[in-house]
């Protein structure tokens, strides 16, 4: 289950993936941005939380594909 936290700016959004494999986790999140109108704004930058007790979450800057980053994609 992929999870959506805004941003402040209110045009990216932060997602990250309920599964626990890392690898899988990041694909079902990029699977779900494609299928919802946006793309990684940041590849190869992912935001690590870690909580006591629980496993690390990687959340994705996610940003709308019809956007200009500042990576040229």
């Amino acid at each position: 289950m992929v999870v959506q936290m805004p941003c402040p700016g209110k045009t990216r959004i932060f997602a990250a993936s309920s599964v626990v494999n890392q690898e899988n986790a990041r694909r079902e999140v990029e699977l779900w941005a494609a299928g919802n109108g946006y793309r990684p704004a940041q590849p190869d930058r992912p935001f690590t939380i870690y909580h006591v007790g629980q496993s690390a979450r990687e959340w994705t800057l996610l940003e709308p594909m019809t956007s200009v980053s500042n990576t040229g994609r």
